[in-house]
């Protein structure tokens, strides 16, 4: 029996495309966005999404605002996404008071 993966991989092969794995979107990623604002973030690839956790406020703002261009230029190198997610990091809680 063949496994599903390489049933799926035939099948888009056949079709014409070609299955792409968290790599490519990453290194779409780096290709796309400087590396001033990159240093900033942590991208992972996930259902169909590129999702970015940005270290800080400035980050995160300047990245929604360039979300569409963005997506576009990932999709202009032939990298399909849903969606461009990004959130801030979250930092640690302190400790409760009286606490250490």
């Amino acid at each position: 029996m063949e496994p599903i993966r390489a049933i799926v991989r035939r099948v888009l092969k056949s079709a014409g495309g070609s299955p792409r794995e968290e790599k490519d979107y990453l290194a779409g990623w780096e290709e796309v966005v400087a590396p001033e604002i990159r240093r900033h973030c942590r991208a992972w690839f996930r259902s169909g999404r590129l999702e970015v956790e940005a270290d800080n406020p400035t980050t995160s703002h300047y990245l929604q605002l360039q979300k569409e261009k963005i997506l576009a230029a990932l999709r202009k190198r032939r990298l399909p996404l849903r969606d461009l997610v990004v959130r801030p990091r979250r930092s640690p809680r302190p400790p409760a008071a009286g606490r250490s």
